[in-house]
């Protein structure tokens, strides 16, 4: 019994052994495809949009703000902004969102904002600066672009007894500590985006959540990519995991842990993820999943076995389940290997006590 639950530990170990490094280089593959295709920021994006509504793809369009513009990777140059938006903190967000508001809107929060910034407790009147924006409230020509929204924001400031109208144009009345304006003013035209910045924590957990879910898919698929292309299903791991002496599943453990280690401290920023990740892929194939001396493993793309129905639904479900397996990820087949190779280790002998 002892001896078989030895060899049940070795393939347990070879075949886990086996999965980390499969594991691995999916994770190759994967930081590969999100360097190239900014595959976070199409997920913020898609998140953003469910939480906040379609409204907020006025940040995308051709006429997209510039600052949350930047250039994909595969652009080499560009005519016009264009590009993804970023994952943004809550005050770049808001700012962001503040920017697609018509432009008479964006004009009085920027004047009312510095007004906040000037005012003092003991501040009585308005600044010079918000006399000359209420005259060029006063200018907007009737038929002219964004009148009507200038109206609106007249009609605001009249409730609050800001302004009032005369044949003459619009004078100025009472004075409002610019901070209350303020508030009233984002409740009255931008409670959309105020609801966003309130619920910011609620959409960031929406948003990592959908992130995770996007990265156990694309897991799955590169998973069952790799499996069909090098032929790696998982009866055919088992039965080369038990051709495996325990020093080979050892051997083969601490090199794909080894990898393991130098993954998780390989450099992924930049231009040089590229050249990294291919090196580490090719490292990965060599060195961890089961030595080339007893099964080599060559680019079979998509060769089902020939022996019938019954053998390559087999065959298919033995690749699913590879590449399900292989979506636990890298770090649960570390764990795995660590946990295995330390229950296979023996114990080293104790020391005699020496006679005095």
């Amino acid at each position: 019994m002892g001896l078989q639950t030895s060899a049940l530990f070795v393939m347990m170990l070879a075949l886990s052994a086996s999965l980390l490094g499969i594991s691995l280089l999916v994770q190759v593959m994967q930081e590969l495809y999100k360097f190239l295709t900014s595959s976070k920021s199409r997920a913020f994006r898609l998140a953003l949009t469910d939480f906040a509504g379609p409204w907020v793809r006025q940040l995308y369009g051709r006429r997209g703000l510039p600052e949350l513009q930047v250039r994909g990777p595969m652009q080499l140059w560009r005519s016009r902004p264009k590009g993804r938006l970023l994952p943004l903190a809550r005050p770049q967000l808001t700012r962001a969102m503040e920017e697609t508001a018509p432009p008479w809107i964006q004009r009085t929060l920027q004047v009312l904002k510095l007004e906040n910034q000037l005012a003092s407790p003991t501040s009585t009147d308005w600044s010079p600066n918000w006399r000359a924006f209420v005259s060029e409230l006063n200018a907007a020509a009737v038929g002219s672009p964004g009148y009507s929204t200038a109206q609106d924001v007249i009609s605001f400031l009249s409730t609050w007894g800001v302004t009032a109208r005369s044949p003459g144009g619009l004078l100025l009345q009472s004075y409002h500590p610019p901070q209350e304006l303020l508030v009233a003013f984002r409740q009255k035209f931008l409670l959309h985006i105020e609801r966003v910045g309130e619920q910011y924590d609620q959409f960031l957990s929406n948003f990592e959540h959908a992130y995770r879910r996007r990265n156990l898919r694309q897991s799955f698929l590169f998973g069952l990519l790799i499996t069909l292309a090098f032929n790696l299903p998982v009866q055919r791991l088992w039965q080369d995991a038990r051709a495996l002496s325990p020093e080979q599943a050892m051997d083969l453990a601490e090199r794909a842990q080894a990898l393991y280690e130098k993954a998780q401290a390989g450099s992924t920023k930049s231009a040089e993820v590229t050249k990294e990740t291919m090196k580490r892929a090719e490292e990965i194939m060599k060195s961890a999943v089961v030595p080339s001396e007893l099964s080599s493993y060559g680019p079979v793309v998509f060769q089902l076995p020939a022996k019938g129905l019954g053998a390559s639904l087999r065959y298919l479900l033995g690749s699913l389940l590879t590449a399900i397996l292989v979506s636990f990820g890298a770090p649960f087949w570390n764990d795995a290997v660590g946990a295995l190779a330390r229950l296979q280790k023996k114990p080293e002998p104790a020391a005699a006590p020496t006679e005095t």
